[in-house]
């Protein structure tokens, strides 16, 4: 039997067999290209940058107006302030480290002269303790000590690193669809499979109760001697990183959704509320001269908490999972899902658009005042 355009049987052909063979399956392989799925990886990925830079946002946002709060607290009440009693534990600890160092460095010059110190011998990275870290501004009352603890960035810094991982990760999926040559795809799956490990491990960091997921090795699906053309192997490697990091993908989404929630309802929601009700209830008929701008301040407060109540963190990390699951969804079946993987991009999108906009938006009033 002749194969195909007349090539003729034989071992003598086997080489021109296997040639056709691999082009035959690159041509019914071509709707499978990541090549389809090009745009919305990326706009997955631009998605997720933004919703991870908003998250940071919220975190930065919520130490500063704990600071602020505070002392709008401590005007209004008057109290004693006073430092907390650790702070001043501070120079008794460098004097007795100085004094430890110098007796060592002596010692170490000449044991037959100078006695052997009593303190510990200096170990190296040795930090200061944990207990002379919480120094801070406190009240007094009725003559005791009160400490008012303050919000900073290493309260969420599990929920941090778990935000720039899941970014890392979208990133290393946007590198594989960009690859342009063999040595960049490489490169590009090592960094893949060493996103989804790390995604991982910050998601156990951040919440140890999570059901443990076991991503297992990333196939590279390179080096295998038949070298098949680039966006054949870049479709397979696709299918396999994102096939075996999603579980990892959703449940870090849910834990930023719960965590950043929390900061945005107390530092955009619950102000931008509490701004547009004194408004309205400012918006007295007397004096009637200056009533049409009252008015007009209630209004433009309305649209200001409307625009804040619109969005949340949850929605976009929600969407953020839904898309990825789209993606594998699309990858599987890429004849009946590629639209709907349009469709959660594109919503993705737009929502991390409409959360970053809330954000500046509010970070611009703040910095105007």
């Amino acid at each position: 039997m002749a194969l195909p355009l007349g090539l003729p049987k034989g071992e003598r052909c086997s080489g021109l067999q296997r040639k056709w063979m691999v082009f035959a399956a690159i041509l019914l392989t071509a709707a499978c290209t990541s090549t389809a799925y090009k745009p919305e990886v990326e706009r997955l990925n631009k998605s997720i940058d933004s919703a991870t830079n908003s998250f940071k946002a919220l975190v930065a946002n919520n130490a500063a107006k704990d600071v602020s709060d505070r002392n709008s607290g401590f005007v209004a009440a008057k109290p004693r302030l006073a430092p907390d009693p650790n702070c001043a534990r501070i120079d008794g600890f460098i004097k007795e480290q100085t004094g430890c160092l110098t007796s060592w460095s002596l010692f170490r010059q000449d044991s037959s002269t100078a006695p052997k110190p009593s303190c510990a011998e200096p170990v190296p990275f040795a930090g200061i303790p944990s207990e002379l870290q919480q120094c801070g501004i406190g009240k007094m009352e009725e003559g005791r000590f009160v400490s008012v603890p303050l919000a900073s960035a290493k309260d969420a810094q599990h929920h941090l690193r778990l935000a720039e991982a899941l970014a890392a990760y979208a990133g290393q999926l946007d590198a594989i669809v960009s690859a342009t040559d063999r040595d960049q795809l490489e490169s590009a799956v090592a960094d893949a499979a060493a996103a989804a490990q790390s995604l991982h491990a910050t998601l156990v960091a951040a919440d140890p109760t999570v059901t443990p997921v076991d991503i297992g090795p990333i196939a590279s699906f390179i080096g295998t001697g038949l070298l098949l053309v680039l966006e054949a192997r870049r479709f397979a490697i696709l299918k396999d990183v994102a096939g075996r990091a999603d579980p990892v993908v959703q449940q870090a989404s849910g834990q930023l959704s719960i965590f950043g929630n929390q900061l945005y309802y107390i530092n955009e929601l619950q102000p931008a509320f509490a701004a547009f009700d004194n408004a309205v209830l400012r918006a007295v008929p007397e004096p009637s001269g200056t009533f049409s701008a009252r008015v007009e301040e209630a209004s433009a407060r309305e649209q200001t908490y409307a625009a804040v109540l619109a969005i949340t963190p949850g929605d976009v990390f929600k969407a953020v999972a839904g898309a990825h699951r789209d993606l594998i969804a699309a990858l599987d079946d890429p004849s009946r899902q590629i639209d709907a993987l349009k469709k959660a991009t594109a919503s993705l999108s737009a929502k991390a658009k409409a959360l970053a906009d809330a954000l500046n938006a509010s970070k611009a009033k703040h910095e105007s005042k």
